[in-house]
């Protein structure tokens, strides 16, 4: 016997299939179905039953592909747009254990994870945080894209490269889609087509202007540091100091965890870079971005403070001159570039008493391109 709430759900997801154009109705119901679904109890009077639990019921209903073509029909309405996604985020990230594997599984066809992608993309365009917030939460779930092989949506990888690199670059103010976006973008890196796409479409020059001026990002997090703060409860009999003492120690706790969060985004921005220098040699334009890129390390590299970037960038330039020693012809210029702007005083700077340890490979790497120096 079905439960109050599971005839009720069942009966408001047909209103959405079938009224899928009416925007009234389909907010309506996507709006009742999250109420449902997080309340998560079955009605007074009800005892939860043996049996497949609600969720399960709505998927054999096909409640994805209703929502899915809710929020492609209605993107343009952030309430309706927002309740479907954050119903999509339900199943794939909130719901029970099987079920959040069998929806991943169902939303992981190309096809459903490149309109998810361009769905975000219009939600961005329409400044609706919290559902891009939602959508790459989805996508970060689905298991083809966070495995070594991502799907390769056959004919559109430059569509959906375009789409999430929008994203990043929209949205370096909003640390909780910020970070989901650059996640994403490392793992889509990993397919070498979605690799070309991804350079073709500029993410090259993105990362490079955002670690130009992440200190500004850092700057920004740290004035509304809400997504930081700790959620320890407020201990009780406190007085007024103790208290104040208190809400200090959850404001620099939250700073800590901020600059932590900025740190592991450059070191994403920079091996996402040296993906993208050993992967996208048939892309337009290659040498020459990859030059922008080696000049930008070289100022971080020869500057008289030595940035939180620097250990980064010397990773970056070994992956450089060790693609160099496999296949000069693409990177003989990098490797001119490299000993011309000083990255040798760089090296020897450090030996014995700096970063000997960090400058190593680099050096070993310089010697098996060139031979000798």
């Amino acid at each position: 016997t079905k439960t109050v709430e599971e005839l009720l759900c069942v009966q408001v997801l047909g209103h959405a299939r079938e009224y899928v154009e009416r925007a009234d109705v389909v907010r309506k119901a996507t709006h009742i179905l999250n109420l449902i679904l997080a309340a998560g109890t079955p009605s007074a009077g009800h005892e939860a039953v043996a049996g497949p639990c609600l969720e399960e019921i709505l998927l054999e209903n096909d409640i994805l592909t209703i929502v899915l073509r809710v929020v492609d029909r209605h993107r343009r309405l952030p309430e309706v747009g927002g309740y479907g996604v954050a119903l999509l985020e339900h199943f794939t990230v909130k719901g029970p254990p099987a079920v959040m594997v069998r929806s991943r599984s169902e939303l992981s066809s190309p096809e459903r994870t490149l309109a998810l992608m361009l769905a975000a993309d219009r939600f961005s365009i329409g400044n609706q945080t919290e559902s891009v917030r939602s959508c790459l939460t989805v996508l970060s779930s689905l298991s083809p894209i966070k495995a070594a092989d991502p799907p390769p949506f056959p004919g559109s990888q430059s569509e959906a490269a375009e789409a999430i690199i929008n994203i990043f670059d929209r949205h370096k103010e909003e640390a909780g889609v910020f970070l989901l976006a650059l996640g994403l973008l490392t793992s889509l890196a990993a397919d070498p087509d979605m690799c070309l796409a991804l350079s073709e479409n500029g993410l090259s020059k993105s990362l490079r202007q955002w670690l130009a001026s992440s200190g500004e990002t850092l700057k920004t997090w740290q004035l509304a540091p809400g997504r930081w703060l700790t959620k320890e409860e407020k201990p009780a009999s406190l007085t007024v100091p103790q208290r104040c003492v208190w809400a200090m120690w959850r404001y620099v706790k939250a700073l800590e965890l901020i600059e932590a969060d900025l740190v592991q985004c450059e070191a994403m921005a920079w091996n996402l870079l040296g993906t993208l220098s050993k992967t996208g040699m048939d892309s337009e334009g290659f040498v020459e971005d990859v030059a922008e890129t080696v000049d930008q390390g070289l100022v971080e590299l020869t500057s008289e403070e030595q940035s939180g970037q620097w250990r980064l960038v010397v990773v970056y330039m070994t992956v450089v001159v060790k693609q160099a020693s496999l296949c000069k012809e693409f990177y003989q210029t990098h490797l001119e570039q490299l000993l011309k702007g000083g990255v040798l005083k760089v090296i020897l700077d450090e030996v014995p008493d700096g970063q000997a340890i960090a400058v190593l490979p680099l050096l070993l790497a310089l010697l098996d391109a060139e031979g000798s120096i």
